[in-house]
């Protein structure tokens, strides 16, 4: 018996359906993200409200306020009764600020108009290799965040909320020696360094990053009780890092940055380890398989974001290869983080 090629019309209807719903989804995620710029969960937590209540609320037309509920109401975010009360339902409720767990700061970010422009002109990226970000906006990302003080607001809230967890499991993997110094390169806030003090209570640190991150971070380590134990540098990991540590830490930055920048940065970390130091890199390691995984969006965020990118297991090996380094092994965390552990060579 010759099997048939003819196309199953069932199949077909599953995979027209399917293909829709992707692209349809990006306009469901524009309207999620007016929602929550909006904080309609904010408003509906009491109770359920109309659309014209929560217009003068929200400083909106009610109408067209109303059609964009409509729609999420399809979802599942929001509810409607009979009297055209909106009302909270189930994946909504991470719409809230203060919910815990809460998507609200990931979903501003998501949606922000500038974001949303580079996201746009992923073609020009694929199409040239290279970040579209500063060929919309005429400057690097970072930099125009420095600029523009609300988009970097929504940047940094939504970077403080996603790496949460991500510190939490981080810091329980990672083992840190009583009467080490521990050196956060690029550590930000200071949220992961806190942590590993807080653990270990004999153990040092120094948080090196750019001055524009720095005052946070002091008042972070002033409200832990920690600025005896932590030292804030200031300067730029392509320059000179801090000398005298036993821990250096490279946490979520080597993705922001391409091969040759990421070289660099490695390189100036072993100018200024000793030989018995070790350097631990946080990173999800990617997979080229076809299996679902976080780090395959944020590799294509990067592409058109910065220009950077994720990598395998692999490529940080023969990365720390060219730049003095041995991996050591690769631990696992409770987040897709994972713990890239190396030695100078």
């Amino acid at each position: 018996m010759i099997a048939s090629t003819a196309p199953d019309p069932a199949s077909g209807r599953e995979a027209r359906v399917q293909l829709m719903g992707l692209l349809t989804a990006a306009d469901v995620g524009r309207a999620l993200f007016v929602a929550a710029e909006l904080g309609i969960a904010d408003e509906l937590a009491d109770g359920g409200q109309t659309a014209e209540e929560l217009a003068v609320r929200t400083g909106c037309d009610a109408d067209a306020l109303a059609r964009v509920l409509r729609l999420l109401c399809v979802e599942g975010i929001f509810g409607v009764d009979e009297s055209g009360r909106f009302e909270l339902a189930g994946p909504g409720r991470l719409l809230r600020t203060d919910a815990a767990g809460s998507l609200r700061a990931h979903t501003r970010f998501a949606g922000a108009t500038w974001r949303s422009r580079a996201w746009d002109e992923l073609l020009r990226a694929v199409r040239t290799g290279r970040p579209s970000f500063p060929e919309i906006f005429g400057m690097p990302l970072f930099e125009y965040l420095a600029q523009h003080p609300e988009a970097e607001a929504v940047f940094e809230e939504h970077l403080a909320k996603a790496s949460r967890f991500r510190n939490m499991a981080v810091a329980r993997s990672l083992t840190v020696e009583g009467s080490s110094t521990v050196v956060d390169v690029g550590g930000g806030s200071g949220a992961l360094l806190t942590l590993l003090l807080e653990r270990e209570p004999t153990a040092r640190g120094i948080l090196f990053d750019l001055a524009a991150v720095a005052g946070s971070a002091r008042v972070l380590l002033d409200d832990r009780g920690l600025v005896d134990r932590c030292e804030v540098a200031i300067g730029s990991f392509f320059d000179q890092i801090p000398s005298g540590g036993d821990l250096y830490l490279l946490c979520w930055v080597l993705h922001d940055w391409n091969d040759d920048d990421a070289r660099r940065i490695l390189q100036s970390c072993r100018r200024s380890m000793s030989d018995g130091a070790r350097l631990v890199i946080v990173e999800e390691l990617l997979r080229l398989d076809a299996s679902p995984q976080p780090a395959k969006a944020l590799d294509v965020e990067m592409l058109v974001l910065l220009g950077g990118r994720e990598r395998t297991e692999s490529e940080y090996a023969e990365l720390l290869g060219e730049c003095g380094f041995r991996l050591h092994g690769v631990i696992a965390t409770a987040s897709p983080a994972a713990l890239i552990e190396s030695r100078p060579v």
